[in-house]
């Protein structure tokens, strides 16, 4: 049986990514900075003032909770990332960015933009709500995390494939929606005056009712370009063979770059594949 297939892409601003320039005059000739470098710089000072000289990398596991809490908030987990910044004291189960800008600033980490995306002529505008991108500036490891994503707002195509399968695992089960979906993030006319390296990636899934998942391996080849990751989406199946929750119904892609980032002068892509 042929499986319909819908393929997203989500194109975000060119003022995201595409940095204008700064000319700082000096004796020598002017050097032109991005404003990401401005930025940083701002950051720095902010950071570093009245703390000892030294910087010291924060635990891993650390970084990775700041980093699920970026992509929980692209991909409109609210409720995941309520319980994750606040526990079980949260008061609501969505988190505006505010929040997520004061989470982020108390762990030492600084919101550069923003960004909605706006869906291409090839996306399903009445199928897909494209959430907003982040860029955020880490002044402690002098890393930007870039990440985006997108929730399904019309679940009936996904259901439609549901009702096509010709086998339910049962009440309370995972059943396989098609075959596997992918979400990523892909960088385009780069042009940085130094190459900068991805020094951590990582995609998130969820179903809108407060369970999601991580996905840790990408499957692209030049990190540099981008990051892509493959996901199983399903359903949950209730009484009567009905569908349930839809694991899949929002995802996002992350990535973190080095310090050169700042450099970097191009525009970038959120793409979603469903299969």
């Amino acid at each position: 049986m042929k499986r319909s297939k819908t393929v997203l892409s989500l194109l975000l601003a060119f003022s995201i990514l595409l940095s204008g320039g700064y000319s700082v005059h000096s004796a020598a000739a002017p050097v032109s900075k991005t404003d990401k470098e401005v930025f940083a710089e701002e950051c720095d000072r902010l950071y570093w003032a009245g703390k000892p000289a030294g910087k010291t990398a924060p635990d891993r596991e650390h970084m990775e909770e700041i980093c699920t809490a970026i992509a929980m908030y692209t991909a409109g987990a609210g409720e995941n990332l309520a319980e994750l910044i606040h526990g079980g004291e949260a008061d609501s189960p969505n988190v505006t960015l505010a929040e997520l800008e004061r989470y982020l600033n108390a762990n030492g980490m600084y919101l550069y933009r923003e960004e909605m995306a706006v869906l291409t002529p090839f996306a399903l505008v009445g199928t897909i709500d494209a959430n907003s991108l982040l860029t955020v500036y880490s002044p402690l490891t002098s890393e930007w995390i870039v990440s985006g994503g997108a929730c399904w707002k019309d679940e009936s195509l996904v259901k439609r494939e549901y009702w096509m399968s010709l086998w339910s695992p049962g009440v309370g089960h995972a059943s396989r929606c098609g075959l596997f979906d992918c979400v990523g993030l892909k960088l385009f006319n780069n042009k940085a005056e130094k190459a900068f390296r991805q020094n951590q990636s990582m995609g998130y899934v969820h179903d809108g009712y407060g369970n999601g998942m991580v996905l840790y391996n990408p499957c692209n080849g030049d990190p540099t370009q981008g990051v892509f990751f493959q996901y199983q989406d399903s359903f949950t199946t209730l009484l009567l063979g009905l569908p349930g929750n839809y694991m899949g119904y929002g995802f996002s892609a992350l990535a973190v770059y080095s310090s050169e980032f700042s450099k970097y002068r191009g525009s970038a892509f959120v793409y979603y594949d469903h299969a």
